[in-house]
């Protein structure tokens, strides 16, 4: 029996070849050794940086497995990230792919993530609705030469005003410009703007309805991911 033989460790757990020692002589039976647990005589084959040697305690043989341990993947139902902590392939339900956002779902067939047309859409619309809103805090000419601002207390001003003065054609309403200019409106007058701006509204719920129907009936889904996804865009 030689002095010295060669052993090789594995992890408890994953059972990667962890590296080699020396056993020691068995001193109750001659000729043998002490094998500690988790170790083996058996050699291990040699492997890729990319693979590892795990060792099959049931059949005592060595075999490679694809080596990922630390990597984070994810899950491609729920998106949630999950470090792999064992040999092998990447299990089934998660890929190595970064979720760009919760836009996107994972497509089998591509092997990728791809945009959530249904997720997309919704976005779209809420998009949309926003510019909606935008567009009434906007500004309006009235009468080629006064220039306003149209928000919701703008709004409420001239609505409380003929609440209350719609019977009189004597009274006036002082408003500001854009530029600060104080400007005397008769109820006459008021009546006018508010109707150029109801106008003004109903032509932008139209336009809206009209850039849904337009976007989700004739644009593609690459289209429409590209409208959500590009801020600012103007439509139509």
């Amino acid at each position: 029996m030689g002095k010295n033989k060669i052993i090789y460790n594995y992890h408890p757990e994953t059972k990667i070849f962890m590296g080699e020692t020396f056993a020691r002589p068995n001193p109750l039976e001659k000729g043998k050794w002490l094998i500690p647990k988790y170790a083996t005589e058996i050699k291990p084959p040699s492997v890729s940086q990319e693979e590892v040697a795990v060792f099959n305690e049931e059949n005592q043989q060595w075999y490679t497995e694809k080596n990922h341990i630390g990597e984070i993947v994810y899950d491609k139902k729920t998106k949630e990230p999950f470090e792999i902590g064992f040999p092998g392939s990447i299990p089934e339900r998660y890929t190595d792919k970064y979720p760009p956002d919760d836009d996107f779902v994972w497509n089998e067939q591509q092997n990728d993530w791809v945009p959530d047309i249904k997720t997309i859409s919704q976005n779209h619309i809420e998009f949309l609705k926003i510019q909606k809103e935008n567009l009434k805090n906007d500004i309006l000419v009235f009468n080629d030469k006064n220039v306003f601002e149209i928000n919701m207390d703008f709004r409420f001003k001239l609505v409380g005003f003929l609440a209350l003065n719609s019977a009189s054609s004597k009274k006036k309403l002082t408003l500001f410009e854009v530029s600060g200019r104080k400007v005397e409106f008769t109820t006459s007058e008021i009546k006018e703007l508010l109707r150029k701006i109801l106008e003004r509204d109903e032509k932008i719920e139209e336009e809206f309805y009209r850039l849904s129907e337009e976007t989700f009936k004739q644009r593609k889904p690459e289209e429409i991911a590209k409208l959500t996804f590009e801020s600012g865009e103007h439509y139509g």
